[in-house]
């Protein structure tokens, strides 16, 4: 049997995460009790113990309306655009400010901690034409950065940041039914963060540059906070056992009423709630097969989720429903103008 062994380095100690080959789970192990189900089917998600780390973020002065449109300000000052945003309302501990001359330019700040989502419109890219001069896939990454250090948003620890993703948004027009064009409007290029070796997830750590003709600053969503590390005693994490069963869990209430499940890996990450907690967690991803159609034997559906390695989460996962982030986050948001002609925006990649 081939293993994946991926060794990380935390706090001077060496540490292995074993990903064992893909695990298969029927219905029928599905429904048995949870504890019949988590030890055998799961014993290959074996987590060796170690020293670990936490992080919190460091606390910043709380923005008033001026600090806000003073730093938006700025920003304007360092790039191209130069719509003016004269609305602004509190909403949430957040400002948000637009514009009347474009209902999708918007720039939304978290006034806690100044983590923020900026668009600066879509109304002049709706035409039926592809956007002029924009950069390749490979230009991209680099003039994202220039952007960065241009507004002062490139993170201090350079080693931090990495490249996740270089994608776009398309718009495809049709007319009484039928395409008559698919054109390239922006292109989108995401970083994430890495901490002592380990990828970061979740809502926060993220930045993403949307780029627009002539590689120009079309948008932007900044939510890194800077943060200080804690070390962990190896009584603050769950035990091997409490892991397989907790993920035992999670499945069975991910896949529902899959007749297979297929485990196609676990590995260990961070998970940034956004909320200034930044924990040790399992991400575990699986395939969960369904009944299918007259037409089809069965239907395949991805999930993932999150089992956190500490008997005390402080983050706030996606399995606890009781609260939301009210940090703007996703590059989703981005592309809201909504032209009146049938068109189709979407990612180009």
């Amino acid at each position: 049997m081939n293993k994946a062994i991926t060794m990380i380095m935390l706090a001077g100690i060496s540490s292995f995460l074993i990903a064992a080959d893909p695990v298969v789970l029927r219905s029928e192990n599905l429904q048995m009790p949870l504890n019949a189900v988590s030890t055998p089917a799961f014993s290959n998600l074996r987590i060796e113990r170690m020293k670990t780390l936490t992080y919190e973020a460091v606390p910043k002065k709380v923005l008033d309306q001026q600090s806000a449109r003073t730093l938006l300000s700025g920003i304007a000052e360092r790039s191209t655009f130069k719509i003016p945003f004269e609305k602004v309302e509190k909403l949430n501990g957040r400002f948000i400010f637009s514009s009347p001359e474009d209902p999708s330019a918007v720039f939304d700040i978290d006034a806690s901690n100044g983590a923020f989502l900026l668009n600066t419109g879509l109304k002049r890219y709706s035409g039926d034409e592809s956007s002029r001069n924009l950069p390749s896939d490979k230009e991209a990454p680099e003039l994202a950065r220039k952007h960065l250090i241009n507004t002062g948003f490139l993170p201090k620890n350079r080693q931090e940041i990495v490249l996740a993703h270089v994608g776009g948004l398309n718009m495809a027009v049709s007319k009484e039914g039928r395409s008559v064009g698919n054109y390239r409007k922006l292109v989108t290029v995401r970083f994430n963060r890495v901490l002592n070796g380990l990828t970061v997830q979740g809502p926060g750590s993220k930045i993403v540059v949307q780029l627009g003709q002539d590689g120009e600053l079309q948008g932007m969503i900044h939510n890194w906070p800077e943060v200080r590390a804690k070390s962990l005693p190896a009584a603050a994490l769950k035990s091997d056992e409490e892991i397989r069963r907790e993920t035992g869990l999670r499945l069975r209430s991910e896949a529902g009423e899959a007749q297979a499940v297929t485990i196609r890996s676990s590995r260990m990450v961070l998970y940034d709630d956004g909320r200034g907690v930044i924990e040790p967690a399992i991400h575990v991803i699986a395939d969960a097969r369904y009944k299918g159609p007259a037409t089809k034997e069965s239907v395949n559906n991805p999930v993932d989720f999150y089992v956190p390695l500490l008997k005390a989460p402080k983050a706030i996962y996606p399995f606890m429903k009781s609260a939301e982030s009210k940090l703007p986050e996703g590059d989703g948001r981005l592309p809201s103008y909504q032209p009146s002609q049938a068109q189709d925006w979407s990612d180009g990649k």
